[in-house]
């Protein structure tokens, strides 16, 4: 009877038992949507800092793993698999100025992934590729420029 008694209380204390961890110093239990809560108005969190190289050498890298590259001091996320990881650049190279945004680090591509010019579109022919004013959405009231077969218009 004793054993049917201690089995009860372990499987009610393991169902009252959260995977949740508070950090904080107001001893404030964690969000109920939150594995880790970390809390606090005067500290932040340190994500792992390492090279490029160092990155690259993580096993099995967990899609939405983030480190910070200390070679360009930029974030990184796997967007990736754990077999075939995809490191992508968190923070933005475009500079803010006001309004104002511009990009000097290289080419900008619209449609493709690997411009040859400071700006380049993607080589898919279209009527229209840059609007300047449009009129109707079609292709005859518009200014602008486009590429249909080997017309310029």
């Amino acid at each position: 009877m004793k054993e049917l008694y201690f089995i009860i209380t372990l499987l009610i204390i393991s169902n009252a038992t959260f995977a949740q961890v508070g950090i904080n110093t107001d001893n404030s239990a964690p969000d109920p949507s939150a594995m880790l809560d970390v809390k606090s108005t005067t500290m932040g969190v340190l994500i792992p800092r390492m090279t490029a190289a160092q990155r690259d050498l993580i096993a099995s890298p967990a899609n939405g793993l983030m480190i910070f590259c200390t070679d360009n001091n930029q974030y990184y996320t796997n967007k990736g698999t754990a077999a075939v990881p995809n490191w992508i650049m968190i923070s933005s190279q475009w500079l803010q100025n006001g309004k104002d945004i511009s990009y000097s680090n290289g080419n900008v591509g619209i449609g493709t992934s690997t411009p040859h010019a400071m700006l380049q579109f993607s080589n898919a022919l279209s009527n229209r590729k840059i609007v300047l004013y449009e009129g109707a959405n079609n292709d005859n009231q518009y200014f602008g420029f486009g590429i249909n077969g080997s017309t310029n218009g």
